[in-house]
């Protein structure tokens, strides 16, 4: 997929909420419900967040976890825009092992999000 300013534009959104789950802090069951609903807010489907969680965010924002001194405010727009954009579109190789190896990361978050997503999306 060519990122061209409307993709970029629609996929921001999701992007910010989905970078929080690899913030230097302990998300609280509020923090999930927030980014729940700004996921529902989109267009995307659950299936397509998750791609976009497992493809663009956290080849991206994954090494905040593993940083000494990691950013637990909040990553930058402008920061997201310009290291995500790129990869809009893209997986990374090996797309299994990458899951498998990634996912201790976001998945206790994402799977309390996602079941909440799937809540409000199917009323």
């Amino acid at each position: 997929m060519n990122a061209t300013e409307t993709h970029i534009e629609e996929r921001m959104p999701v992007w910010e909420a989905l970078s929080e789950l690899f913030l230097d802090n302990e998300l609280q069951p509020a923090d999930h419900e927030r980014i729940a609903q700004a996921l529902a807010a989109t267009d995307y489907s659950v299936e397509e967040i998750e791609v976009i969680l497992i493809a663009e965010v956290c080849p991206v924002c994954r090494w905040n976890m593993i940083s000494v001194a990691g950013e637990w405010a909040g990553f930058d727009r402008d920061w997201l825009r310009e290291k995500i954009s790129p990869r809009l579109g893209k997986r990374p190789l090996l797309w299994r092992l990458f899951i498998y190896r990634h996912r201790w990361m976001y998945g206790r978050h994402w799977n309390k999000i996602k079941t909440r997503l799937l809540e409000i999306k199917a009323v």
